[in-house]
């Protein structure tokens, strides 16, 4: 309510989703990254930036490495909360 009356910029958290067995993502900010199995590498999930690219056509993982990276750990410590091999 406060954000609707201009009083204060709500605080926006990090989105996750699953779509079958095995493909999750999460959108943070403009950004959304996208993994087909929770267990693999980074370099084989999809990176998108929703801003400039709404539609999800442009793989931007290899150009942003560091996005991905922060939202790849984002994403394996909501699917593996209790992980403690890591």
């Amino acid at each position: 309510v406060d954000y609707m009356l201009g009083e204060k910029r709500a605080t926006l958290r990090p989105a996750f989703s699953q779509a079958g067995l095995n493909i999750f993502s999460v959108v943070d900010g403009s950004w959304k990254l996208v993994v087909n199995n929770p267990t693999a590498p980074l370099d084989e999930a999809a990176l998108y930036n929703l801003s400039s690219d709404p539609g999800e056509t442009q793989n931007v993982i290899r150009v942003n490495a560091g996005t991905a990276l922060s939202l790849y750990n984002k994403l394996q410590s909501f699917i593996f909360p209790l992980d403690l091999k890591r």
